[in-house]
C-alpha cells in the first residue's frame, strides 16, 4: 500500500492472514490493535515518515522503517520485530517473540514514565542499539525469557529509568530467569518504590557503571543469580 507523501490512517480493525506493507513519507496511523482477531502474516512500514500503532499481532515479521509511537503488545509468533528509527512509548509496551531490534533511541512520552517489557523467543536476542530513556526516562525495563527458555539482551546505548514519573513501575530494571544481559554503556536507575535492579537470572551478566540511588528498597536485589558480576557502581 503506497501513498507517496500523503498520510495514511486505518481507523477500523485490520485483520487477516496476509502481509501488509505501507509506504509513505507522511504519518501512518493505526487507531486500533492490528491482528487482534486474526493475526497478519507480516507488517512493515517504510522509512521517511512516522508510524503510530497501538499493538500488533503477526505470525511473521514486524518491521518499522520509520520513527514510531508504540503502546500495547507487539507479538511475533514465528518472526522478528525491528524498528529502524526512534521509538516513543505512549503507553506501556511489551514485545513478545522472535529476535528484537530497536536500532534508534527509545524514550517515554515526556513525564509519563511508561514501561518497556521485552520477551524474545527461545534462544533469541534483543538488541537495543540506541540510547534508552536519555531524553525522557522510561518508568521501568523488564527483560524476560519464555517459560523454560533462554534469551540474550544487549543494551548497547545508555539507559535511564526513573520511578517518580506518572506511570512508573515499583521496580526499575527487572532481569528475570533465563536472561543473559549485557549493559555496555552503564545505566541510571533511581527513585523506585521497590528495588532499583532485580537480578533473578542464573545466567551470566555484569552490572557495571550504574548510578543507582533513591530507591525505597534495595539498590540491587540478587535472587537466584549465581553468575552475576557487580563492579564500578
Amino acid at each position: 500500500f503506497g501513498s507517496g507523501g500523503g498520510d495514511v490512517t486505518f481507523s477500523g480493525t485490520v485483520d487477516g492472514t496476509s502481509s501488509l506493507s505501507v509506504s509513505s513519507s507522511g504519518a501512518t496511523t493505526f487507531v486500533r490493535v492490528v491482528g487482534s482477531l486474526d493475526p497478519l502474516e507480516s507488517l512493515s512500514t517504510s522509512a521517511g515518515g512516522t508510524t503510530a500503532i497501538a499493538g500488533v499481532v503477526t505470525s511473521g515479521n514486524q518491521s518499522y522503517g520509520d520513527d514510531v509511537s508504540l503502546s500495547g503488545l507487539y507479538s511475533v509468533r514465528d518472526g522478528a520485530f525491528s524498528v529502524s528509527g526512534s521509538s516513543t512509548l505512549v503507553g506501556p509496551v511489551s514485545v513478545l517473540g522472535g529476535d528484537v531490534l530497536f536500532n534508534g533511541s527509545i524514550d517515554s512520552q515526556p513525564g509519563k514514565g511508561f514501561q518497556l517489557a521485552l520477551t524474545p523467543g527461545d534462544a533469541k536476542t534483543a538488541n537495543l542499539n540506541g540510547a534508552v530513556g536519555s531524553t525522557d526516562p522510561l518508568g521501568g525495563l523488564q527483560l524476560n525469557a519464555v517459560a523454560d527458555g533462554s534469551a540474550m539482551v544487549n543494551v548497547n546505548g545508555t539507559l535511564e529509568v526513573q520511578g517518580n514519573l506518572g506511570y512508573s513501575s515499583d521496580r526499575g530494571l527487572d532481569i528475570t530467569e533465563g536472561v543473559t544481559a549485557a549493559f555496555n554503556r552503564g545505566a541510571v536507575v533511581g527513585n523506585f518504590s521497590g528495588a532499583g535492579v532485580i537480578m533473578s537470572s542464573a545466567e551470566p551478566m555484569t552490572i557495571s557503571d550504574f548510578l543507582i540511588s533513591g530507591n525505597g528498597k534495595d539498590g540491587i536485589q540478587v535472587t537466584g543469580a549465581n553468575a552475576a558480576t557487580i563492579s564500578g557502581n
